[in-house]
């Protein structure tokens, strides 16, 4: 993920001394933008769609919330990087738009940070660094080839966390073909930890006029919820749908409105059985049941494998054991300290490993697929750096929570 920054280089306001220097020259102070670092963190959905700049709103309220200044990044540079107020409690908003945030829009992203600070009289206050973060729950809309398959005329799924404030994802139905709105919607955290979201989706099944709603919650800013629609069968073995809504981020299912008072002790009675088929084979002339033997760089390396995951990637993992310390310490340095690469969502170091080191595709390219395609040839070079035995261990959980783990083993002379 990507981080953008945007450095302020501008002298501050220096106030010129008194005689006495224990009496101010006013009751004004200054607050200096001088040794501010403003950035835009991204990390964990999405990137924005205009740069972080001098467009940058920023607005100053008094401590009764009282707007004192609304002014852009740009204007605050052009004019000594530096601005007078009364002595006081203040909050300063970083937004990246003029307009505040929409309690629901598609492809409008607001990054936003609030910062308190205080105002001496004579005397200048450093700003600091201000980090602006998503200040919405981002929600992307997809449907399984299972279930578009018994789609037989328009439909469309509504997602609201503001009431009044609903977006509309609609779903087309022409002939054999389905198109769908691949556009990403935010919305505003109306009430803290406690916001809810409800989706309901409406549109013509196998003949009939169907129906669901369902109402998730958790909601939260710098989500990214990406929710899903799946066949499944009744226990009459009809075929009908449901709703799966899952956080992109941190890959964990959202709990829907119905409360549960169930323990289970020992293991889960309701879990999945079996490793839903999820397989890794061989797409070379290598073995990858076996060690493979990575040879000198005078000779040819070609290693591709295909993972099929029928129910389709939810979690996607890669853990590194190894016999070289070396090669666990600079796969760490990169990752965060971390020596297991996560290939839905990337951590910008784990983004490094993959194009310095172990070139794995990873997030689109994993989340949400039923076959992934691996050539790891362009490995050979950076791993004849590091002799010993490298275990790469691929541990896959499906959408419908299946699970298996398949050690692949590379060692070097």
């Amino acid at each position: 993920m990507k981080t953008r920054y945007i450095l302020l280089t501008a002298a501050a306001l220096v106030f010129a001394a008194c005689e006495n220097p224990s009496e101010p020259l006013s009751k004004e102070g200054t607050l200096s933008f001088d040794a501010c670092t403003l950035s835009m963190d991204d990390e964990l959905i999405t990137k924005a769609t205009s740069a972080a700049d001098g467009s940058f709103c920023i607005i100053i309220r008094d401590a009764s919330g009282t707007e004192q200044l609304n002014t852009t990044y740009a204007d605050i540079k052009s004019n000594g990087n530096s601005v007078s107020l009364p002595a006081g409690e203040y909050s300063l908003e970083a937004r990246s738009s003029s307009y505040d945030v929409p309690a629901a829009a598609f492809e409008q992203p607001v990054y936003r940070a609030i910062k308190d600070f205080t105002i001496t009289a004579g005397k200048t206050t450093d700003v600091g660094n201000i980090t602006c973060t998503l200040a919405q729950c981002k929600v992307s809309v997809g449907y399984t080839d299972e279930f578009l398959s018994m789609v037989t005329g328009d439909g469309a799924t509504t997602v609201t966390v503001t009431a009044g404030n609903p977006l509309e994802f609609a779903l087309k139905h022409s002939g054999s073909s389905n198109s769908y709105e691949s556009r990403s919607g935010y919305f505003a955290v109306n009430n803290g930890s406690n916001t809810t979201m409800e989706i309901s989706y409406k549109g013509s099944i196998e003949g009939k006029i169907q129906r669901m709603t369902r109402t998730f919650t958790g909601i939260q800013e710098r989500q990214w919820r990406h929710i899903t629609f799946t066949k499944k069968l009744d226990i009459e073995g009809n075929a009908t749908f449901d709703i799966v809504i899952n956080d992109f981020v941190s890959d964990e299912d959202l709990s829907n409105s119905i409360p549960t008072t169930e323990t289970i002790i020992g293991s889960d009675p309701s879990a999945p059985a079996g490793d839903g088929g999820i397989s890794l084979e061989s797409t070379c002339s290598y073995d990858i049941t076996a060690p493979i033997a990575v040879p000198s760089l005078s000779q040819s390396f070609v290693l591709t494998m295909r993972a099929t995951i029928p129910n389709r990637v939810k979690k996607f993992e890669v853990e590194i054991r190894t016999t070289s310390e070396t090669f666990a310490s600079s796969v760490a340095s990169i990752n965060d300290g971390q020596t297991v690469l996560d290939l839905v969502n990337p951590s910008a170091g784990a983004q490094q490993v993959f194009s310095s080191i172990l070139p794995f595709p990873y997030g689109n390219d994993v989340y949400d697929k039923d076959v992934i395609d691996f050539d790891l040839s362009d490995a050979q070079e950076p791993l004849l750096a590091f002799p010993g035995d490298h275990t790469f261990i691929m541990k896959v959980t499906d959408q419908q929570g299946c699970k298996k783990e398949i050690p692949i083993v590379m060692t070097v002379k």
